[in-house]
């Protein structure tokens, strides 16, 4: 039986057919101060290399510590490779963790867990785009219409940036911004008719985003200066408390 199976089957509403979560491979990472036992073994993340270390699908977690402030859910492997390049995690005293694009099952449990034991803050670093929003609904909500959804969410994720209404408050200049697609247009209407609903401030983002025209990605803050990102954007987002 997995792991999340026997953590949470006493809360399933009871059935004759059982369902079994099955996990992939898994393709997440974290870095970070914290540390738990993983089917047994001690996990320090604050000392696996830049690299981060890769979260295993299914593990048993226990003994959960940390003494970070937040937890960073970054979008792309990229943007976590840079953010740990330039310690942010240590900086910052946060816990970085990304899916590298649309989050598996194993990633998704992991932030679920981190934020539900730790009980601070969560914030998502994601593109200004209808698939960065994706991205932000799938780890915020879950997969719905998968039975087993619910253990997948995080409840109270906030998302920091970059924020469509960010690409004019920080004179994010054209040659930084990509105008929508058709497919884009697709994927902000879905999302219209979906969960986003629940956090109006979140459906008012996609609204602004779809009415304006034009997408960036976090990349275009670089921008400014290759530093921008870490030593100004996110910090004063931070400090701040300027997520919703």
């Amino acid at each position: 039986m997995h792991s999340l199976q026997m953590r949470f089957q006493s809360n399933l509403v009871p059935s004759s057919q059982p369902w079994v979560l099955q996990f992939g491979s898994s393709k997440g990472l974290v870095i970070g101060p914290v540390t738990f036992q993983e089917n047994g073994n001690p996990i320090d993340c604050a000392r696996v290399g830049l690299g981060g270390k890769p979260i295993i699908s299914g593990a048993v977690l226990g003994n959960i510590r940390s003494t970070a402030q937040f937890l960073v859910v970054v979008e792309k492997e990229a943007i976590f490779a840079r953010l740990a390049e330039d310690r942010f995690h240590e900086k910052l005293n946060c816990i970085l963790v990304t899916g590298k694009g649309f989050p598996d099952l194993g990633t998704q449990e992991f932030v679920r867990t981190l934020s539900l034991t730790l009980g601070i803050p969560t914030v998502a670093l994601v593109d200004a785009d209808p698939f960065g929003v994706s991205i932000l609904c799938q780890y915020a909500f879950g997969n719905e219409g998968r039975e087993e959804h619910i253990f997948l969410r995080t409840e109270g994720l906030k998302w920091l940036g970059v924020r469509p209404s960010d690409l004019d408050r920080y004179h994010v200049p054209a040659s930084s911004r990509i105008p929508l697609t058709a497919k884009d247009r697709e994927r902000g209407r879905k999302l219209l008719e979906g969960p986003i609903s629940r956090v109006p401030q979140w459906r008012d983002e996609l609204l602004f985003l779809l009415h304006g025209g034009e997408k960036a990605e976090v990349e275009g803050l670089s921008w400014f200066s290759v530093s921008f990102l870490t030593e100004q954007y996110l910090p004063g987002k931070i400090r701040e408390k300027d997520w919703i």
